[in-house]
This record gives structure tokens, sequence and C-alpha cells, in this order.
């Protein structure tokens, strides 16, 4: 970080861009993650990026995602991890609109189980009807 200020500081004329980008840095290494109530949770990203995975697949829409994780040290189990928390997934499950097609469905499973190295009876996927909202009939 600091060769970046020192290069920034050799702008001529522009102290300001100095300023902004280091201002800019701070804020994407340290904001957002204490009492703003935008932090995610770590298995609220993992469903994100699930369904965001999930969404670029032709056909599906209107992806919905929920993962479970193996237990915190053997006690009780709870989705509601802290954002340090990575445990290992034990399960997936996905619905959205083109998840009743076999095809799709597939093509879904395949990218899971790859993707996080889990067996097909640990992902679950579903058909999820069109809303009024998505231009289907």
């Amino acid at each position: 970080m600091h060769e970046i200020l020192a290069t920034l500081k050799q702008i001529r004329g522009m102290p300001w861009l100095a300023v902004a980008a280091a201002v800019g840095l701070l804020l994407l290494l340290f904001g957002g993650t204490e009492g703003g109530g935008n932090a995610m949770t770590y298995p609220e990203q993992v469903e994100h990026r699930i369904a965001q995975m999930t969404a670029t697949l032709p056909g599906v829409e209107d992806v919905s995602v929920l993962v479970t994780l193996e237990p915190a040290g053997g006690g009780t189990f709870s989705v509601s991890g802290t954002d340090t928390d990575e445990r290992r997934i034990c399960g997936i499950a996905v619905t959205c609109i083109g998840g009743a097609d076999a095809q799709t469905r597939l093509a879904i499973l395949d990218m899971l189980c790859a993707a996080f190295d889990l067996t097909s009876d640990r992902v679950w996927v579903g058909g999820k009807e069109p809303s009024a909202d998505h231009g289907h009939k």
C-alpha cells in the first residue's frame, strides 16, 4: 500500500488524487465489515456466488440458493456463521426458473458438484414458477 501511495504522490499537481485513492483503498480494505448492516455472512456470500454462477447457465432465471454447512466444533448446527467462518459445505439446494427441465437440472447439478466437491446426493435442484415480473406467461 505504501508503494501505491508513493507512486500517487509523485504525480505533480494532483495531491487530491493521492488522497482520494488512499481513502478509496481504505474503504475497500476496511469498509462495510462492522455496523453497516451490509456485510454478508459467509453462508450468504456462498449462496450469492452460487446464485450468480447458476444464473449464467442458459434457460436459468430467478435463482434462490440455500447452503448447509458442517457443524462448528461438532456442536449445534447453524447456518448463520460469522464473516470469517469458512466451514465445509455439506449441501446445496437451488430453485430457479428452468430448474424443472431435466437437462438444465443436470447442468446445475454437475456444475455445483464439481465446484464444491460434493456428491450428487448433496445437491438438490428444483423448478420455480415464473412470476409476473419476469415477463413470462
